[in-house]
């Protein structure tokens, strides 16, 4: 699957490292790729580091009688730092989503993203279907050292998920509403870490 560019809504107001963000996608259009991303920040080359719960409501992979299906992963950017000239080039790493059998377009989806230090999970619910039970989650702990562990600026988004042999840059939309960020707590050991150095200050 290639993405093209990325057009995002940036909410500077929730800066924060530790987060569970929610947002309601209530329509789209085209064959987007829709996302949630998180701890966001720029590179001094230009290029965005950043987390993205991604939901292609119609990907690339089909079933076995070739039919369509949805896509749900989460991916990390982080510049690449060994291409200063390419100042917007970004090394993507995907982590295990799920795949499962095409949404309904009419319906209202809600994306969650909780981050937790290096523990990352996600969850898509249908709210034309049933509001507390996910139609799918996701659950990953990022342990590489290229992990994105502090804050940044979250932002949702749209891109056209372009497939083989597809136009680049088709025309693609999405409508959200009830965007939320809630902080959560950090992890055991970094709070532990941030209580050594505040000790470690104070003598």
């Amino acid at each position: 699957i290639g993405l093209s560019l990325l057009t995002a809504s940036a909410r500077a107001d929730a800066f924060a490292a530790n987060s569970q963000l929610s947002v309601d996608v209530t329509g789209f259009s085209g064959v987007p790729a829709i996302s949630i991303n998180a701890r966001g920040f720029q590179s001094p080359t230009g290029a965005f580091n950043f987390y993205s719960l991604v939901f292609f409501p119609f990907s690339r992979a089909t079933g076995p009688n070739g039919e369509s299906r949805s896509n749900f992963r989460i991916d990390r950017y982080n510049a690449a730092p060994a291409n200063p000239g390419l100042s917007l080039i970004t090394n993507v790493t995907s982590f295990d989503g799920n795949i499962f059998p095409a949404v309904n377009p009419a319906h209202t989806f809600r994306m969650v993203f909780t981050l937790e230090g290096r523990h990352l999970s996600a969850a898509l619910y249908d709210l034309n279907t049933d509001a507390t039970t996910a139609l799918v989650d996701l659950a990953v702990t990022d342990s590489d050292p290229a992990a994105l562990l502090g804050p940044g600026i979250p932002s949702i988004g749209v891109q056209y998920n372009q497939l083989e042999g597809d136009t680049p840059f088709a025309s693609v939309s999405a409508s959200f509403d009830n965007f939320r960020a809630i902080p959560t707590p950090a992890p055991v050991a970094l709070l532990g870490l941030t209580t050594l150095l505040a000790t470690r200050r104070r003598r």
